[in-house]
C-alpha cells in the first residue's frame, strides 16, 4: 500500500528536525554516541562528554550505582518495570540519597509511538531556563517555581550498553526505614487531588516557557496539527499486519481511510511550547504537600500546549468537575496566544487520541508487549471501553465503525 500523504509530512518534519538537532533520534530514546575512551574507563563505563561530571556524585558513586543495579542488591536496590524502560532506583546510606539508573530495554518494548529529543536534553532545558530565570511572557502571572523534574548526573556507556543516571524524585523515608520496597515513588494511579491537579496546570505552563530553541531549531512550527494527523497515520501504518486485521475487523480504519477521515479536522494555530508528551499517571510522582515531579521524558517534544493538557486527561482517570477545573485553570494561566479557540479544539484532540489508544492498546493485547508495566496492564484491561469510545469518535467524525471482535 502506497504511503499515506500525510506520512510525508511526518518524515519531512522528522528530517528536518534531525538534520538541525544534535542527538535527535527517530524511534525512543537516543542512544549515546560512542565516545574516545577516558580516565573515567577504569571504573568500568565511559561518560558521554555531552553531560559534564555532575561534581555531587563522583565516578565511582557512578561505578557503585551501576553494580548495584547489575546485581539487583535487594538490600538496596529497587528495580520498576517500564514500557521503554527498565529503571532501578539505588539507595546510597552515606550519601542518605537514592538515584535512578535508567536503561533502554528494546527486548520490554516496542515503542511506536515516537520521541525526537534525547531526554538528557530535555531535562537540561528545563532546569537551565529556570536556573537562570524564567522568561516573562506578556499577560501571564509570574510562576512561583520551575517544574519538578530529574537532573542527569551520568551518561554513558558500560559492558551493558547506554545508561543514563537521575536524580530519585519522590520522598525518601527515614534513615533507619530505607528498604527497597519504601523506595517505590508514588503515583496518582486514580486521579489527582484537587491540590495535585493545580500544581500540574502550574507545571504545565512553567513548561511553556523553557528555552526549546538548542532542542529544535524549527521550533515555532505552525503545522503541529498536521503533523500530529501524520504521526497517527504513519503509527498505523506501522503496525503489524495481524494487528491491522484485529483493528479493521473490530471497525477502526484501516491507514488510508485514516487518513481520509482526518484530513479536514484543523485547530486553531497556537504559539508552540516544551511538551512532555506522555503525561500518564506512571510518570507523575507524588511529592509532600500535595505537589507532583514529572518523570520519564523520552517522549518529549514541541506543540501545541492544549495538545499536553487533553493528551492528560485522556491517560489519566479524573472526575468530570476536576477535568473542567484544570481546563479552566490552564486557561487562565497561560497568555491568550497560547489559549486561542482551546474551547472549540479540545474535542478535536481528544477524538485523536481515543483513536490513538484503540490501536495502540490493541497492538500490545495481540502481539503481547510491555504487558508487565501497570499503565499497559490497566489499558488492556480496560480495551473494551477505549474501543467504544473510539467508535463513538469515529461516529462524530464521520466514521464508520464496525462491530465488536
Amino acid at each position: 500500500m502506497p504511503a499515506p500523504r500525510l506520512h510525508a509530512i511526518a518524515c519531512g518534519v522528522v528530517r528536518a528536525a534531525g538534520a538541525q538537532t544534535e542527538g535527535a533520534h527517530a524511534f525512543g530514546p537516543a542512544r549515546p554516541r560512542p565516545v574516545p575512551p577516558s580516565p573515567a574507563g577504569r571504573f568500568g563505563w565511559t561518560p558521554d562528554e555531552r553531560v559534564p561530571p555532575a561534581p555531587e556524585f563522583p565516578a565511582d558513586a557512578v561505578t557503585e550505582a551501576l553494580a548495584a543495579a547489575r546485581t539487583a542488591d535487594p538490600a538496596r536496590v529497587r528495580v520498576l518495570s517500564g514500557t521503554a524502560h527498565r529503571n532501578a532506583v539505588v539507595w546510597f546510606p552515606a550519601m542518605q540519597r537514592a538515584v535512578v539508573v535508567r536503561r533502554f530495554a528494546p527486548a520490554v518494548a516496542v515503542r511506536r509511538e515516537r520521541g525526537f529529543y534525547s531526554e538528557h536534553s530535555v531535562l537540561e532545558a528545563i532546569h537551565t531556563t529556570y536556573e537562570d530565570g524564567a522568561p516573562a511572557e506578556p499577560r501571564a502571572p509570574r510562576l512561583p517555581r520551575a517544574p519538578r523534574v530529574p537532573r542527569v548526573l551520568a551518561l554513558g556507556r558500560d559492558a551493558e550498553g547506554s545508561f543514563s543516571l537521575h536524580t530519585y524524585e519522590g520522598p525518601l523515608p527515614g534513615p533507619s526505614r530505607v528498604t527497597p520496597d519504601r523506595l517505590t515513588p508514588r503515583h496518582p494511579v486514580n486521579g489527582l487531588r484537587v491540590r495535585e491537579a493545580d500544581a500540574l496546570v502550574d507545571q504545565l505552563a512553567a513548561l511553556t516557557r523553557v528555552d526549546c530553541a538548542h532542542l529544535e531549531p524549527a521550533a515555532g512550527r505552525p503545522e503541529f496539527f498536521a503533523w500530529l494527523r501524520a504521526e497517527l497515520v504513519r503509527l498505523v501504518a506501522s503496525l503489524p499486519a495481524p494487528v491491522l486485521a484485529r483493528a479493521t475487523a473490530s471497525g477502526l480504519p484501516d491507514p488510508a481511510a485514516l487518513e481520509t477521515l482526518l484530513a479536514p479536522l484543523t485547530v486553531t494555530p497556537r504559539t508552540p511550547g516544551l511538551l512532555h508528551g506522555d503525561l500518564n499517571p506512571w510518570n507523575l510522582v507524588r511529592l509532600p504537600g500535595d505537589d507532583l515531579a514529572l518523570i520519564d521524558w523520552e517522549l518529549a517534544l514541541t506543540g501545541d500546549p492544549l495538545y499536553e493538557l487533553v493528551r492528560h486527561l485522556h491517560l489519566a482517570p479524573a472526575r468530570p468537575s476536576l477535568r473542567t477545573r484544570m481546563l479552566h485553570r490552564w486557561s487562565r494561566v497561560l497568555p491568550p496566544d497560547r489559549t486561542a479557540g482551546w474551547e472549540r479544539d479540545a474535542p478535536v484532540y481528544a477524538h485523536l487520541e481515543r483513536l490513538r489508544s484503540a490501536y495502540l492498546d490493541l497492538d500490545r493485547i495481540v502481539t503481547g508487549t510491555a504487558l508487565d508495566a501497570p499503565n499497559v496492564a490497566r489499558a488492556v484491561r480496560r480495551y473494551g471501553r477505549t474501543l467504544s469510545a473510539a467508535r463513538a469518535s469515529l461516529a462524530a467524525l464521520g466514521g464508520v465503525a464496525g462491530t465488536a471482535p
